[in-house]
């Protein structure tokens, strides 16, 4: 397992194989709480070292759920540009 101020990994067994899942703490809106969160980001097969995951966690968050950058990783990049 690994640490990077975004969380840590870990592997779970599933079915099909094994796979990568991110862990990492946000504000619950309702209340403010903070509580951990976790995503599957894929199986070990296909990212075999830990940088592989951590990039593809990084592209996940440039681009959000519809699959285009943000407006807010945009403005990172420019300001970091």
């Amino acid at each position: 397992m690994s640490t990077r101020g975004q969380g840590w990994l870990t592997k779970a067994s599933r079915r099909k194989g094994d796979v990568w899942l991110h862990h990492f703490y946000r504000l619950r809106d309702t209340d403010g709480k903070k509580v951990e969160t976790c995503s599957t980001i894929g199986p070990v097969f296909k990212f075999r070292k830990e940088t592989d995951v951590w990039e593809e966690i990084k592209r996940r968050q440039q681009t959000g759920s519809t699959g285009r950058m943000t407006v807010a990783s945009l403005a990172e990049s420019y300001r970091t540009r």
